[in-house]
């Protein structure tokens, strides 16, 4: 089995509107790659609030989806979810 090693470097929360709930920007690496365009899922807001997922954490994502996406000014990228 593979598997994805990240680094959460920080954090910013986004507030939600009324009928939202708040979000959670991530800067994530991993060891070669700076990304900061991460959204966490809403239903993980807790790990970031409880102090569980705190930045320079190091995680290990055993589950995931791989998708192409094809720009036609860019070519093609891949994209985990």
């Amino acid at each position: 089995m593979f598997y994805i090693i990240f680094s959460f470097q920080g954090h910013e929360k986004t507030a939600g509107t009324n009928t939202t709930a708040d979000r959670f920007c991530l800067l994530v690496s991993d060891g070669g790659h700076l990304n900061s365009s991460a959204i966490l899922a809403t239903q993980l807001n807790d790990k970031v609030t409880s102090g569980e997922l705190c930045d320079y954490t190091v995680i290990q994502i055993t589950r995931y989806i791989t998708s192409m996406v094809v720009n036609a000014d860019k070519g093609e990228k891949y994209v985990t979810l």
